[in-house]
């Protein structure tokens, strides 16, 4: 059954944020960004929704990794071999 997530709202996780989990029994699964208790953020997912998460961050991330090699590539900087 879909259900809306309890909160709305954005954060920023940048590079070299320590990420955990904890798997809280078979169905649940829970990660923590940041350290300490006042500087980190929380975030529950249920095993579907870890899922679908999964698919759309792998895509994502292909398109983000595309994005990459192409600003590498000499004619992205206009550059003529």
């Amino acid at each position: 059954m879909f259900s809306s997530p309890a909160i709305s709202t954005w954060i920023t996780v940048g590079n070299g944020c320590p990420i955990r989990y904890q798997i809280n029994g078979s169905d649940e699964m829970e990660f923590a960004c940041g350290s300490g208790s006042t500087q980190s953020f929380g975030l529950t997912m249920h095993s579907e929704a870890l899922r679908q998460f999964l698919i759309v961050g792998t895509e994502a991330l292909r398109k983000m990794d595309a994005l990459h090699a192409e600003q590498l590539t000499p004619q992205s900087q206009g550059v003529r071999a």
